[in-house]
This record gives C-alpha cells, sequence and structure tokens, in this order.
C-alpha cells in the first residue's frame, strides 16, 4: 500500500464535522412538499459525473423555484403508479434544470471507475488503483481540498467501488485484480490518513455497505475518529455479514454471518437507521433485485436484530416487497433521505419496473412484531415507471 503526498484532511474534531451538510438542510426544508417527484427523492444528495477528457466534474443540485407537481396516480397491485408523461417529464427537470455541471481543478490520475459523496465530501476511484478525495467543506479554500490515495503501487488492481460512511471520516475500497478479478479490500480514514487492506474479508465478495452513524447515542453502534463501530455487508450470494475495524489498535474483526435472504439472491443495496430518543431503535433495509426487505428490533444488537428473522428459530419471516424482475436486471439501488436530525424521511428503490418511493414511518417500526408487512414502515408508497414517457424513459 502507498499514499501520495497530499494537503491533511479534516479531522473528527473539525468544525466542519460538527456542522450540518448543506444539501442536508435543503432536503430538510423541502421536506413538506409533494414526495411522489423524483426531485424530492434526489434532495439531500450529491452525484458525480466524469466530463470530457477523463476530467472530474462536480454536479450539484438546485432549487429549480418550484416543487414539481405531483403525478397522477392508479392503483396497480396495490401500488400507486405514476401515468402521465408531463408529469415525468417535468420531473426529470425538462423545463427547469435541477443540475449544474462545474468543472474541478486537477485531473484524475487514471479513468474514473466510481464514485461516492457524503457529507461535503466525494471519493472517486481509478482504473489505476488510485482514490482522489475532494473536500467542500469551509475548512478548505479552491483546490485546497484535494488529496490522492494510491492504493495499487503496481497499477494491477483497479478501484471498482468506493463505499463513504455518512460523516465522510471513514471509507471501504474494493480493489478488483484486473487479471483474475479477486477482490481485495481497503479501510481507510481521514486521521490516521494510511490505507491498510482488510485481510479478514479476502474471499467475499461485496455488493453493498450499511454505516451506523458514529456519534449514535446508542453504544452499540456508535463510532470515532478511528473506530467504524459495526458495518453491515451485503454479498453478491445474499449474505448480511457484520464486520468492525479499530484502526487505532490495529484491529479487524472476523466477518459474522447474521442473515441470509432466501434463493442467495445478491444483497445490492442496504441502509441502516436509528430511532427512538436514544437511538435504541434500529431499523435495516436491504435490497435485492426483485425484493425490498425490513428489519426492525429495539434494544438490540446487529445479530439480536436478525436473529429473530433466523428460520424456524426466530419469531417470523422478513417482511419485503417484491416487484417484478427480468431482462437479467441485476440494480437495485437504494436510498434512505433524512432530516437535519438524521431521521429517515423517505425511501427510494431502484427496481426493475421503476423507482419505488415511500415516506419511511419509524413510529410503525418501533412497534412492529416481525410478521409485520412493509407498510407497516412506509406510507404513501408509489413506483414512478421508467417506460412513463419517451422523454422519461430515456432519462432513466
Amino acid at each position: 500500500l502507498h499514499i501520495a503526498p497530499g494537503p491533511r484532511p479534516h479531522s473528527l474534531a473539525s468544525p466542519r464535522a460538527r456542522r450540518h451538510n448543506m444539501l442536508e438542510a435543503w432536503e430538510d426544508e423541502e421536506e413538506e412538499r409533494a414526495t411522489r417527484s423524483v426531485g424530492q427523492l434526489s434532495s439531500g444528495s450529491a452525484s458525480v459525473g466524469v466530463g470530457a477528457g477523463g476530467g472530474f466534474r462536480r454536479v450539484t443540485e438546485r432549487h429549480a423555484g418550484h416543487a414539481p407537481a405531483s403525478p397522477s396516480a392508479m392503483d396497480v397491485g396495490g401500488l400507486r403508479r405514476s401515468s402521465d408523461p408531463n408529469v415525468a417529464n417535468s420531473m426529470i427537470g425538462s423545463t427547469a434544470p435541477h443540475f449544474d455541471l462545474e468543472v474541478v481543478e486537477g485531473r484524475v490520475p487514471g479513468e474514473v471507475t466510481c464514485a461516492s459523496a457524503a457529507n461535503d465530501c466525494v471519493l472517486v476511484g481509478t482504473r489505476t488503483g488510485a482514490i482522489v478525495r475532494y473536500d467542500y467543506s469551509d475548512d478548505y479554500g479552491a483546490g485546497e481540498g484535494r488529496q490522492v490515495v494510491q492504493l495499487s503501487k503496481t497499477g494491477k488492481h483497479e478501484v471498482s467501488r468506493v463505499y463513504l460512511d455518512g460523516s465522510s471520516v471513514h471509507c471501504l475500497a474494493v480493489l478488483t485484480d484486473k487479471e483474475t478479478g479477486a477482490a481485495e479490500y481497503a479501510y481507510m480514514n481521514t486521521v490516521a490518513q494510511q490505507p491498510r487492506l482488510l485481510t479478514k474479508l479476502r474471499g467475499q465478495d461485496v455488493a453493498s455497505v450499511a454505516w451506523c452513524d458514529i456519534h449514535s447515542k446508542n453504544e452499540r453502534l456508535a463510532g470515532g475518529s478511528t473506530q467504524t463501530g459495526p458495518i453491515l455487508l451485503g454479498t453478491r450470494q445474499g449474505q448480511i455479514l457484520e464486520v468492525s475495524v479499530d484502526d487505532r489498535d490495529k484491529k479487524e474483526r472476523s466477518p459474522k454471518t447474521l442473515h441470509g435472504v432466501p434463493g442467495g439472491e445478491p444483497v445490492v443495496g442496504m441502509e441502516v437507521s436509528t430511532f427512538g430518543d436514544a437511538d435504541e431503535g434500529i431499523l435495516v433495509v436491504a435490497v435485492t433485485p426483485s425484493r425490498c426487505y425490513f428489519f426492525s428490533s429495539v434494544g438490540t444488537t446487529f445479530e439480536g436484530l436478525f436473529a429473530r428473522y433466523r428460520g424456524s428459530s426466530g419469531e417470523g419471516n422478513a417482511s419485503f416487497l417484491e416487484l417484478p424482475c427480468g431482462g437479467g436486471f441485476a440494480g437495485g439501488e437504494l436510498h434512505l433521505f433524512r432530516n437535519l436530525k438524521g431521521s429517515p424521511r423517505h425511501l427510494a428503490w431502484m427496481a426493475a419496473p421503476g423507482i419505488f418511493h415511500g415516506q419511511v414511518e419509524l413510529e410503525g417500526a418501533a412497534q412492529a412484531d416481525a410478521q409485520a408487512t412493509y407498510h407497516t414502515f412506509l406510507s404513501n408508497s408509489a413506483l414512478l415507471d421508467y417506460g412513463a414517457g419517451d422523454q422519461a424513459g430515456a432519462a432513466a
């Protein structure tokens, strides 16, 4: 492992780490508006793209000046389905753009392969095995918050995926051997600065990562500047694993298998949230290409939570929503959108037939037993069809 010289990133105790994310503030202001629009679903998020010539461009969201119209809906299999192509077109910004492209100084060392964004920071992975970190917080002036970390010294591996936690302190990168396809996993944080290989994850095929809030009031979940707290990993073999890293003591916890989804479908997206005054309640949402699962419990660990759903010995089967999945669809991206207090407000799942979305009901999660249906966790759910119009379908 080799790290290239660069400006020292912020520590956990920096002023930026204590202030609220600007995009989250925008989401909080908009949370009372219509919840069935793509514009609403995209609030609080930051995306990245690649410009011509291999340069990196930052994509920032801006308010278009008005709330998109709510889609007309009809009942299809218990779900409301957007059916007005004009509504779909307005939601993707055909009349009022929601995004601006802004060129960032400094070229990326190699072809961009992946990216992740959180808390005013963007990480970009490259085919040459490097990660570039862009920090847009107030701690840095223009061009000062850029750091290059070379994970593959020989260039034999590419960074195929990168996962950044919500505080932008911890990062997990997947390094893929260009010849064999074998995966290695590297961990970094903004304090120690030195990447390290997670040898105990060798042989795992990780498809998704869910981080806990390191500032959580729940001591079972909380972490720190060099401690991740528990991390959930979803694999392509349908398993949900728990790991943790303590970089200060150089400890890496062996992965523990917590759950396996029926049929061994890949767990391609996963999110964790807490609820209650002391963060004692835990909600885990996991998606496969065809299903969205909900797990919840109060006053326990991840192991105790998933024990409720473990075969015949548990209280019952996990609650899930199933949507048609055909044509080799292997996606399933999942996002929870939170307010300033960190509580999830909206869910969006990129499923095969469209974007399924709804409002998260934490009161229902607190009272849910293991036989609860997905309606317990969501309200005002609907499906935004990719094919709601020629322009909408092309954009999707």
